[in-house]
């Protein structure tokens, strides 16, 4: 099992030279992409205490598209985003055509022909297709005018589009009127059009058919043959993978653990890998777990004043005399032969949580915050908000029982900002972890 290669287990002993031998085979199995675009050597990133990436290798050759999987908090995201120039290793180096780069903005990271296409794609829903094309690098004329030549850029868009075979009804239609497959194509289109070299793909196939994720795949192939794009692509769809790439490297605790051409291994290899690797990581969350946060009842209230208790007094006396008085009416105007029964009513009364009382209330931007609580009443709820420049993933994973689980993700955003909230019905004992790297705010509440 792949489980189990030297790869895997040289890694996690923290050896630095498994990447490179991993590096070399793969290399030597794939000559027919003999010349790196991309090479990254020992990237290291932390976040406070929490190391996230631990010594990265990767090469990506030219024109070769490589397939990036690991489980939630393996680092990816984080991978990206300094291949990007959004963020910058603690540690490591960066090297585009062979040349040492050192990304200090977005900006730069496009200049050295990086170019990141998310999952909201950033497109403008209201403005047509060549318009969104050519977003942020518009062609003008007539001078200081600098009036928008639309001419222009709709035939330049129709001649690129049918040259990469994009298809789309007409590039005056407005992108909030494509199908989903056909606005991932355009923001790939635009991202190459703008002299892209590299490509760094986040899920390009999400939550498409089949007919949509055959128009991606087909871009992705010819954009790597004819035009020699290098891509990154990161998907939890591992059948995505087989179908879209060359090569498939595998993150496991902020390393590259495996590196294979997808020649020489199988979804099912790939498959019982990461189970392995997620029953792993559900041992070390039961060996270290975090202290639990009981729902507390809520407070009694207060005593009640002297002339509240006199008010009561003299309810229940009015009470008293009204049933006296019934009794006796009832006696005096009624014969029967019949024996009298008298029922006792008992009233039980019982506490319950007040409605929409936060019961726990937790916020940060940290990269992992765990906690555990009770619930005793139901319906329980999770409101949730975060905030992120740019944008970037925010999950909460709810689990009943004993440990968290690591692909149970109750709530799995990506943007730069949003909130909402998730409804229960269960009771029990609960496990909340929210991974991040946004500013956010969750709370659970009863009602």
């Amino acid at each position: 099992m792949m489980s189990d290669t030297p790869e895997t287990n040289g890694a996690r002993e923290g050896t630095s030279n498994v990447s490179e031998a991993v590096l070399d085979d793969s290399e030597a199995a794939l000559g027919v992409h003999s010349e790196i675009a991309l090479e990254v050597r020992g990237i290291k990133k932390s976040f406070g205490p929490l190391a996230v990436l631990r010594g990265v290798d990767l090469r990506l050759r030219r024109g070769e598209v490589l397939g990036l999987v690991g489980d939630n908090g393996a680092g990816k995201s984080t991978l990206v985003k300094i291949l990007s120039g959004f963020s910058t290793p603690d540690a490591g180096r960066i090297l585009v055509d062979g040349q040492e780069v050192h990304f200090r903005s977005v900006h730069e990271a496009v200049e050295h022909g990086i170019e990141t296409v998310y999952q909201d794609l950033a497109l403008v829903p209201q403005l047509p297709v060549y318009l969104n094309l050519f977003l942020n690098h518009e062609i003008t004329h007539y001078g200081p005018l600098r009036l928008l030549d639309k001419r222009r850029m709709r035939y330049l868009a129709e001649t690129y589009l049918n040259d990469i075979n994009v298809f789309v009804p007409n590039v005056d239609t407005e992108a909030d009127r494509l199908s989903g497959g056909q606005r991932q194509a355009i923001a790939v289109a635009r991202a190459t059009r703008a002299e892209a070299n590299i490509l760094l793909l986040d899920e390009p196939l999400a939550a498409m058919g089949a007919r949509e994720s055959r128009l991606i795949i087909d871009l992705v192939k010819e954009l790597a043959s004819s035009r020699q794009v290098s891509m990154i692509i990161i998907d939890h769809n591992y059948a995505h993978l087989f179908q879209l790439c060359d090569r498939v490297n595998v993150m496991q605790g902020g390393r590259i653990t495996i590196d294979r051409p997808v020649e020489e291994t199988s979804l099912e290899q790939l498959t019982e890998l990461m189970v392995s690797s997620y029953r792993t990581q559900l041992q070390e969350v039961a060996a270290v777990r975090a202290p639990q946060l009981r729902i507390k009842p809520p407070p009694p209230p207060p005593p009640p004043s002297s002339r509240a208790r006199l008010g009561v007094i003299g309810v229940v006396l009015l009470a008293v005399i009204g049933i006296v008085i019934g009794l006796v009416v009832s006696n005096t105007g009624h014969h029967s032969s019949a024996p009298t029964s008298t029922t006792r009513a008992v009233t039980t009364t019982t506490v319950a949580v007040p409605a929409n009382k936060v019961v726990l209330s937790q916020a940060g931007s940290n990269l992992a915050t765990t906690a555990s609580f009770r619930v005793t009443h139901a319906p329980w709820a999770v409101v949730w908000s975060y905030k992120c420049t740019p944008s970037g993933n925010f999950i909460v994973q709810v689990n009943q029982g004993g440990n968290v689980d690591a692909n149970d993700a109750s709530i799995n955003e990506l943007g730069t900002k949003g909130r909402g909230t998730t409804h229960y019905s269960d009771t029990g004992l609960f496990n909340l972890r929210i991974i991040s790297e946004c500013s956010w705010k969750v709370e659970v509440k009863n009602g």
